[in-house]
């Protein structure tokens, strides 16, 4: 029989491997758009900022471009998904109160 204990723990295993294939997914998005706004030169444009082409290649680090995240943010996830994604990481760690 399947106690609530080893139900909760796999439902944490289903749920954290489904958010690591959903920022793999997200992250491939991030860089595909990264490529394509550098070859095309997209600079970013939120609000009152607005980047310039002739420095695109410098903003990306901070700044974004138009299609992507800021390289610093696609690093952080990156991480962070690498840390999930690693065996063992959900043991333990939900707990069922019921």
């Amino acid at each position: 029989m399947v106690t609530s204990t080893t139900r909760s723990r796999l439902l944490v295993a289903v749920s954290v491997a489904q958010l690591v294939a959903v920022s793999v997914a997200q992250l491939a998005t991030g860089v595909a758009g990264l490529v394509a706004a550098l070859r095309r030169r997209h600079p970013y444009d939120v609000f009152w900022m607005h980047g310039r082409t002739d420095t695109i290649a410098r903003d990306t680090i901070l700044r974004g471009t138009a299609l992507c995240a800021p390289v610093s943010n696609l690093l952080a996830q990156a991480a962070l998904t690498a840390v999930a994604r690693r065996p063992g990481r959900g043991d333990g760690r939900a707990r069922c109160s019921a």
